[in-house]
């Protein structure tokens, strides 16, 4: 698992997102040894699990990303346009193909 947040990286570690440093660096240490994998011997999920628990911590310890910097995201430009390629760009667009293609807009206006 790739930690990418800092929402991923406190539920791994099991505290909120608002958690001092020093919350963190408890439940970091109480779950590296739990799952170390010198503790677990021939338990592969365990050495998983202890690598997700650094990587979580390095994530919430590295000062280098802001605290609420979504970095699945960075480039908003980018996402944004990719979504004016998407076949509906609104909501009542999407509202009228989808009756249309049922029928019900055949209606004229001004008959009955």
């Amino acid at each position: 698992m790739t930690i990418i947040n800092r929402y991923e990286s406190c539920r791994v570690l099991g505290v909120k997102e608002s958690a001092s440093e020093k919350v963190i660096k408890k439940a970091y240490r109480r779950l590296a040894l739990k799952w170390h994998p010198d503790k677990n011997p021939g338990n592969p999920d365990a050495e998983m699990r202890f690598k997700e628990i650094q990587q979580a911590y390095d994530y919430l310890t590295n000062d280098d990303i802001p605290l609420n910097q979504n970095t699945e995201y960075q480039d908003s430009n980018e996402f944004y346009s990719a979504m004016q390629d998407h076949p509906f760009q609104s909501l009542r667009e999407m509202v009228v193909k989808y009756y249309e293609a049922r029928g019900w807009f055949n209606i004229k206006p001004g008959k009955s």
